[in-house]
Formats: C-alpha cells, sequence, structure tokens
C-alpha cells in the first residue's frame, strides 16, 4: 500500500512511523490531560486549578518519555556494518 503511494523508501517509512508515534504520544498525552481535568474540576468543583495541572503533567511527561526515546537510541538507523564497534569492516 505505502508502495502505491510513492513511498518506496525504507528510510522515509521508518522516519514516518517515528513521527507518528511522536505525534500520538504527545497529543494523547496533552489532550488526556486536559479531558481529565475538566471532568475533575467539573466533579469537585476546583475549576482551572486540575487541568491546568494535569495539561502540565502530560507536557512534562509526553516531553520526558520522548528524552528517554532518544537517549534510548530508539530513533537511530541500523548500523549497515560501516561503522561496526568490533574493528571489522563491513563488506
Amino acid at each position: 500500500m505505502l508502495i502505491l503511494m510513492g513511498f518506496r523508501d525504507s528510510g522515509m517509512i521508518l522516519a514516518l512511523k517515528y513521527l507518528g508515534t511522536i505525534f500520538f504520544n504527545l497529543a494523547f498525552r496533552i489532550l488526556g490531560g486536559f479531558f481529565l481535568g475538566r471532568y475533575l474540576d467539573h466533579r469537585l468543583q476546583t475549576e482551572p486549578l486540575l487541568s491546568i495541572l494535569l495539561v502540565l503533567l502530560g507536557i512534562f511527561s509526553s516531553f520526558y518519555s520522548l528524552y528517554k526515546a532518544v537517549k534510548k537510541g530508539a530513533f537511530d538507523k541500523p548500523d549497515s556494518g560501516a561503522d561496526n564497534r568490533s574493528g571489522e569492516r563491513g563488506g
């Protein structure tokens, strides 16, 4: 299906996969914090305190998970063998 759309490069597909993951991670946590905060504010009569706090928590947690993913190297391309740490050259 993706080949029909013009995405023949596997690097492009991988980049789109990571961008989608980042987008949904940010959107889900921030919007989830907002809507949960609005609901709790309405139930507990604390408007807008919990909405603000949960949005800030969503922002912090989404950027922290993004930081962990980058630190872990989740966005690095696999080695092609040209830069092998064991000293052997890829052939």
